[in-house]
Order: structure tokens, then sequence, then C-alpha cells
């Protein structure tokens, strides 16, 4: 898991408490980076490497996109490693394809179901949940308003779900499964970590 912000790396333990719960042992990946979200090539070598240790990435909800996330979205995506984008690391997922992040969202609402996404019935998300409508929390102010990537899930105008289905498993969802105990959660993450077995076994 990667997660960075001004002064402050941060593993949500809900999320970890989630993985705990699957059989999984997750590890906060911790970039070289300072106090002003710089970073120099050597940072970015040494998280790389840390990352070619791990079956598989979640980009975890946050607060801050900077250009280290962006990098690291890319080179997840070259090295064709399962990566599971949330809230943030959905936006982060987008914003290294071209995309644009926009500020105007108002879905930060603290209840568990707050309102539907409508999943793309040709994407690897669908394959996955089954269904083409979901309802989902949202805990967001910021959203992806253009990107490269499928995008596989709305509400409205918002884009709530980004995939690639060429890769071993590249999807990034706008709410927080791991908040979630349904069986729409519990097929994402089950998927998610298939995928990662399957890639520590280089099937």
């Amino acid at each position: 898991m990667i997660m960075g912000s001004n002064k402050e790396i941060i593993a949500y333990k809900t999320l970890c408490d989630k993985l705990f719960n699957y059989g999984v042992f997750p590890v906060c990946l911790i970039p070289s980076i300072n106090d002003d979200l710089s970073f120099d090539d050597n940072d970015l070598v040494r998280l790389k490497q840390m990352i070619n240790f791990c079956d598989g990435i979640v980009l975890q909800g946050g607060e801050e996109l900077n250009d280290l996330d962006v990098l690291i979205a890319k080179y997840l995506y070259e090295i064709d490693i399962p990566v599971l984008g949330i809230c943030l690391g959905m936006q982060i997922m987008g914003k290294a394809f071209d995309g644009v992040v926009l500020n105007d969202a108002d879905h930060n609402i603290s209840k568990d179901y707050v309102h539907y996404v409508k999943v793309d019935k040709k994407s690897k998300l669908f394959d996955i949940i089954g269904k083409e409508y979901i309802y989902v929390n949202s805990k967001h102010h910021d959203r992806v308003y253009f990107t490269k990537l499928d995008v596989v899930g709305y509400c409205g105008d918002v884009i709530e779900a980004l995939e690639d289905k060429n890769k071993k498993f590249f999807i990034g969802v706008q709410w927080h499964p791991e908040f979630l105990d349904d069986s729409n959660s519990d097929r994402l993450f089950n998927e998610f970590i298939l995928a990662c077995k399957n890639y520590r076994n280089n099937i």
C-alpha cells in the first residue's frame, strides 16, 4: 500500500483489518519524500525496488495527490502487478493516464450506502460483481473528470470506477469497499487477492 501526505505516511487500520480478514499480510511501502513532496530519481528507484517484492498493490484513500503517486501508478501498470485503487487511489490511476482531477464533488457523507453506481456490463468490474447497479458509500471531494483508462462506473456525471481489462487486475473505485461488509466488496477483494496469488505464482 502506498500513501503519502505532507509529513505523514498512513496505512488506514480499516483497510489493513479488511486485508487481514482475507488472510493477507499488508505492508506499508514508505517512500523517501521531503516535506514539500519533492523527491529525486534515487527515491523513485528505491520505491520501485520495494514494489518488486510485493504480490499486489492497494492504492488507498487519502487527501493529497502528488507527482510520485502518478509516476508509481504508471510503473505498476507497466509491470502489470495487480492494483486496486480506492478513492484517492482511483484518482491517482486516472491522473496517471492523461487524467484531469477536479475538486468539485460533494460526496463526503458518513453513511454506509449513499448512492448507486452503474457498472458497465462489458467491464471486468461487472464480471467480478455481476450487477449493473450497486449501492456504495461515498467519502470524497475530488473526482476524475477525464482519463484515458476505461471508465466503467458512473453515478450521474461522476466517474466512480476505472479499469484496464487487458491487465491482470487494474481497477480503481471511487468508493470505500473496505468499510462495507457486503457481497460486492467481498467479490472485489477476493478477485484482487486471487490476482495477487496468480502474480506471485507467475500464472
